[in-house]
């Protein structure tokens, strides 16, 4: 049990913010640096003002794939990269983003349901990281309800959605 216990710390030191995104309606994210303070008022218009990083995102969920665009500023990092954190925490690396940058990312609608967006240094995620280890997290978009942490299944050692 005691083994369990950093694991759970750090999963409960990261931001959680996946929601089921609408089809066929656009939604605007805010992305916040992990030291934006809560109920951030400017989160849905960019992120909050200041010198740290922010951007944001706008995804749209089809019938066949999920649109994301984004743009950041006053990332450190030269290059990071953007991954999509699903209903049970695993993460999929959608690409790279330079410090003040705009990329677009298209993942198969099933897997672009339900996620957040992080922004980290790492390039070899599988997981939702601990807070340290991001850069810029998706907020809860208003109207959009948070989606609690699921259970992964797992079997000969692969995750199962």
């Amino acid at each position: 049990m005691l083994l369990l216990a950093p694991a759970l710390a750090l999963a409960q030191n990261s931001p959680w913010t996946v929601v089921r995104f609408p089809s066929e309606t656009p939604v605007h994210v805010g992305l916040v640096g992990t030291n934006a303070a809560d109920g951030c008022g400017k989160c849905d218009s960019g992120g909050p003002s200041g010198g740290g990083p922010s951007g944001f995102a706008d995804i749209t969920r089809g019938d066949t794939s999920t649109k994301i665009t984004i743009s950041v500023n006053g990332l450190a990092a030269a290059t990071n990269y953007v991954y999509l954190i699903d209903v049970t925490g695993g993460a999929r690396r959608l690409g790279t983003i330079k410090r003040s940058d705009k990329g677009d990312y298209e993942t198969e609608s099933k897997e672009g349901e339900a996620f957040m967006i992080i922004i980290s240094p790492d390039d070899k995620l599988a997981t939702l990281p601990a807070r340290n280890r991001i850069v810029l997290y998706s907020t809860q978009p208003r109207g959009l309800p948070v989606i609690p942490r699921q259970s992964a299944v797992v079997r000969g050692g692969e995750r199962e959605q």
